[in-house]
């Protein structure tokens, strides 16, 4: 029994049981939302960090926020894990009607965000329309 219960908790798996409150069907979606359904019976160590990023997003997708708050989401990533998790945020926003607020100091954000603003010594300084970056 011991050792059944040491396998479970290091994988993917592990991680939707132990979630406060997420229905393990609904998580196995988000998963597959996020291309990890394939991935469900890897221990951690055995995904990249991309892959470990798109779990860590389904299951915060799993309780159905209406916002998803992002900190630096590109900062560990190569940059087209950064582009991929980015477009895969545009994907959750329109899917799941889900707002986002993404905290970066990345450029990229620009192709992908729908307005931006600068936080400029704690003051709103400047927004900018998609696609388009604002003043520095």
């Amino acid at each position: 029994m011991a050792l059944g219960v040491l396998v479970v908790t290091t994988t993917i798996c592990a991680l939707i049981l132990y979630a406060e409150g997420v229905n393990v069907a609904v998580l196995r979606d988000r998963l597959d939302a996020v291309g990890m359904a394939n991935r469900l019976n890897h221990r951690p160590h055995e995904l990249s960090g991309g892959e470990q990023q798109r779990v860590a997003i389904a299951i915060a997708l799993a309780n159905g926020p209406g916002l998803l708050l992002a900190d630096e989401p590109t900062g560990e990533p190569d940059s087209r894990t950064g582009r991929e998790i980015l477009s895969l945020f545009r994907q959750i926003v329109a899917l799941e009607r889900t707002a986002l607020v993404v905290a970066t100091h990345a450029p990229v954000i620009y192709d992908f965000a729908t307005a931006v603003y600068k936080l400029d010594d704690g003051q709103l300084t400047h927004s900018s329309q998609p696609g388009e970056a604002p003043d520095v």
